[in-house]
């Protein structure tokens, strides 16, 4: 019997100018589920440049569960901050 291990995706949708922190962009994630050949898309959270950069630096050196973290800057009408 095989384990279907489930795997994750961070997906990077954009990063916007914050109306409180003008020094401080939000950042826009999708959380989705890949488990055998289904896809879930779990939401969306939304963070500030300075809370998503580490997340992502934990997560990308394997602290955790198998998870990609996709960034598509080109795609998605990526802004500087």
């Amino acid at each position: 019997m095989t384990v279907d291990i489930p795997r994750y995706q961070l997906v990077v949708l954009g990063r916007y100018p914050s109306l409180l922190d003008r020094e401080d962009p939000q950042v826009a994630v999708e959380v989705r589920v890949l488990r055998g050949s289904r896809l879930a898309n779990c939401g969306t959270l939304t963070l500030r440049e300075s809370e998503w950069e580490p997340l992502r630096e934990a997560l990308e050196s394997g602290v955790g569960p198998a998870i990609d973290v996709v960034q598509w800057p080109e795609r998605y009408g990526y802004r500087p901050a």
